[in-house]
């Protein structure tokens, strides 16, 4: 049954897809429980690939035995594991977050078509890291497009309803890029599947120099496009800010994740150093990660609802991403990767704290946080806890993101990344800060809600300590459980770092084509 996991992770959540609206249709209430079904399943199977893939090599899948490059063939690596792990462990946790919020966010007739949508863009997401054809990463891409913007209009909301109408046509020319993208180079190589086309490249840049690089241009604008890549992220404040909160979770913790994750592997792995290592591709990436992190940062200090300002938040967060990989260094790819889970854990736990707060106070504003941590300590502690993760203090995942791009910097010999990693702190605290300092520090302005319990006590006249427990909670423990979950994760990567590093320096290896050390 193993050797159909590269199949059977994305096949089930296509299948969670098609029953998701006919159980809504029949029990509501069971839809976010099978987009949590569907999650861990597909957890369980990327956990085992990544397991087997620890020392390297990679686990391949010819679908219908139909052999390359005639057949659809998947290709699981290291690399793509690890993602695969990341998106099925983030989504099932922000389901289950969903059993409590999602009667909140969507309307009841709506909860099938959501759970509909949020396990479309599961599967195009997973099938994104696993495909090994160029063509497959087109479809797979429309269906997380397809899924993402359901995800936003989910909402119902004439805000939410333009921003899903904007994200759907910028969305769209990304994807008539990609496209474009990948028919030169099908023209310039005869092959879609990508060991096929690397196997032809050398030969095609001799005969074609200007179409494989005006192919790789057009795949690279088009995924930066997607991923909200500044100054291409003008669909994405909007997008995430008006999205339900389970979806803003997935929209920045994991869509613009495995887009990013695509043109990397995309940059490396197909056009590898025959192109990429020679041309200027690499520099303009360094230079716009640059400005991705100073303007995104900007822009996210000057917004007052929160979460529009985590949402600018993301535009600066995939800054460090694209600079790990314009560096081109081991410790740059390191870093890339490494944040891409880091991001991914802590940006999904900021906005589903975010999410709890603003449905427990009604208060939507930074300046009106004042003294939520006194009702909310779970929710505003494990905000706490990734927000100096963003800003990069020790012993926190983001700190080690921070730290293998300053070697990555020092190995360039570009002494001005190591400004550019501080001063991207500094604006981080900027607008983190003052939100902490609010919930803990200042008194609130106005009265809060007063703390009722989640359980009403008549129903336990004689509750045992975990019922008391229970009925001191802030909000249910299916909400509460995804949060303490992803804190803990972000301090787990951030002091037990040896063993995800040393996973990541096959995969630097792998890509930049150099021993590991």
């Amino acid at each position: 049954l193993s050797d159909h996991f590269p199949a059977l992770v994305l096949v089930t959540s296509l299948l969670g897809a098609h029953f998701a609206p006919v159980l809504g249709w029949f029990r509501q209430r069971l839809v976010p429980y099978l987009m949590a079904g569907a999650g861990a399943l597909a957890l369980i199977m990327s956990a085992s690939m990544m397991a087997r893939l620890v020392n390297g090599g990679t686990v391949g899948y010819e679908v219908g035995n139909w052999p390359a490059p005639w057949g659809i063939q998947l290709l699981v690596s290291p690399a793509s594991a690890l993602m695969a792990v990341t998106v099925a462990g983030v989504a099932c946790l922000v389901a289950i977050y969903s059993t409590v919020t999602l009667e909140h966010d969507v309307s009841a007739r709506g909860h099938g078509w959501y759970g509909a949508a949020f396990l479309l863009a599961q599967a195009g997401m997973l099938g994104l890291v696993v495909t090994n054809d160029l063509f497959n990463v087109f479809v797979m891409m429309e269906i997380t497009t397809i899924g993402a913007v359901g995800l936003v209009v989910a909402k119902n909301t004439h805000g939410a309803a333009e921003a899903a109408l904007r994200y759907l046509l910028l969305a769209s020319l990304a994807s008539t890029l990609v496209l474009f993208g990948i028919g030169l180079l099908y023209m310039a190589t005869g092959n879609l599947n990508m060991s096929f086309i690397i196997q032809e490249l050398p030969r095609a840049v001799l005969q074609h120099p200007l179409i494989v690089k005006a192919s790789l241009v057009l795949m690279l604008f088009g995924f930066a496009l997607k991923a909200g890549f500044f100054p291409l992220h003008v669909w994405l404040p909007e997008a995430h800010g008006n999205a339900p909160t389970s979806s803003s979770a997935m929209l920045s913790g994991l869509v613009v994740e495995v887009y990013a994750f695509t043109a990397l592997r995309l940059l490396f792995v197909v056009y590898g150093p025959i192109l990429a290592g020679t041309s200027p591709v690499r520099t303009a990436i360094a230079l716009l990660a640059a400005l991705a992190i100073v303007g995104g940062s900007l822009f996210a200090i000057v917004q007052v609802d929160i979460k529009r300002m985590l949402a600018y938040s993301t535009v600066a967060q995939m800054g460090y991403i694209f600079l790990g990989a314009g560096l081109g260094t081991p410790s740059g790819i390191i870093a890339a990767m490494y944040h891409m889970v880091s991001h991914a854990i802590t940006k999904a736990c900021l906005f589903l704290s975010a999410g709890l707060i603003i449905e427990k106070t009604g208060r939507r504003k930074v300046a009106d946080m004042g003294g939520v941590g006194r009702v909310m300590p779970v929710a505003t502690t494990a905000f706490t806890l990734c927000s100096m993760s963003m800003i990069g203090i020790p012993l926190l995942s983001g700190f080690v993101v921070k730290w293998y791009l300053i070697e990555a910097g020092l190995e360039a010999q570009r002494t001005a990344v190591v400004a550019l990693v501080v001063l991207s702190g500094l604006l981080n605290a900027a607008y983190y800060l003052p939100i902490v300092w609010r919930f803990f520090f200042v008194s609130p302005n106005g009265e809060l809600p007063d703390h009722r319990p989640v359980v009403d006590p008549a129903a336990w006249p004689q509750p045992t300590l975990w019922q008391r427990l229970a009925m001191r909670l802030e909000a249910p423990w299916q909400a509460l459980l995804p949060l303490v979950l992803l804190a803990v994760t972000c301090v787990v990567l951030g002091t037990w770092t040896k063993p995800l590093v040393a996973y990541l320096s096959q995969v630097a290896s792998a890509w930049l084509g150099v021993p590991q050390p």
